[in-house]
């Protein structure tokens, strides 16, 4: 039996209520992992098409693995994709009777002047069978995100405003995220994981207040650009103000590192090689 988890209130929109989707955003020609090629399928954005001259709030729930969003210019408009797959409780046959439900949901939306592309998935680690979705979503602007998590890699490259990305604690086990921009960032960041590293990497136009705080790792601040000052550093906690800020960037994870890194072209920095992407 599916349980449908509810879209939380985005931290960095105004609170919003979930439409009823039920039914609308069919999967088609669904290729799970073990079956055939393991290829995403493009899934139907309900609503307003998405352009260019339009900046965008991402919101997504998925709370049984992976989450990517990619911003650029080389994108003429929205793109949403995912992939199923499930680990050895179900056989071929099985898997046929349920790979045509409506696992993922998207929906882009204007309301109060917010422009929001929501994406919903509903497995998780209550669902039965036990399948598990990664999302890819590719934008041509984005000017906010706020993600929620559980079971896999959350990786954010080249978007704007407040991120707000959350991953594990209440919702399952956690994975590690990864934030990427050289859009200057001047807005609250949270990013916080209960399993896996935290990597931030910004550009010198960005500023903040910052704090860094592991339960299990080691916290990391590096920047080429700027002033840092009332540093207060040890093992597993690192504050401090960069660029004379007080808009907030926060990382915490409870087993794993929390870093911040101010490079040139940052989307191009590669954070190293980590944990995999099922942790």
């Amino acid at each position: 039996m599916r349980i449908a988890p509810v879209l939380a209130a985005s931290s960095i929109i105004l609170t919003l209520v979930l439409p009823n989707m039920s039914g609308c955003a069919r999967w088609h020609k669904l290729r799970p992992d073990g079956l055939s090629t393991p290829a995403s399928d493009t899934l139907p954005i309900r609503g307003e098409a998405i352009t260019t001259d339009r900046r965008i709030a991402v919101d997504v729930e998925n709370l049984n693995g992976s989450v990517t969003v990619l911003v650029s210019d080389r994108y003429d408009a929205a793109h949403v994709f995912a992939r199923a797959s499930w680990r050895g409780k179900y056989s071929k046959d099985e898997w046929e009777e349920v790979k045509n439900e409506d696992w993922v949901v998207a929906e882009h939306v204007v309301e109060e002047g917010h422009s929001i592309l929501r994406v919903l998935s509903q497995a998780g680690p209550d669902v039965d069978p036990p399948v598990r979705v990664d999302i890819r979503i590719l934008l041509p602007a984005c000017d906010g995100v706020f993600i929620r998590n559980a079971g896999g890699l959350v990786k954010v490259v080249g978007a704007g405003g407040a991120h707000t990305i959350e991953s594990g604690f209440d919702f399952g086990p956690g994975g590690s995220i990864e934030v990427k921009t050289s859009r200057d960032i001047t807005d609250p960041i949270n990013l916080r994981t209960s399993d896996g590293w935290v990597d931030l990497v910004l550009d010198g136009g960005s500023a903040g207040t910052i704090d860094l705080q592991t339960d299990q790792g080691k916290v990391f601040f590096s920047s080429k650009f700027g002033r840092t000052t009332d540093v207060k550093a040890d093992t597993m906690h690192w504050t401090g103000v960069w660029n004379a800020s007080s808009n907030p960037i926060t990382l915490r994870t409870l087993s794993g590192d929390a870093r911040v890194r101010v490079v040139d072209n940052p989307e191009k920095y590669s954070v190293g090689l980590r944990h995999s992407m099922y942790p």
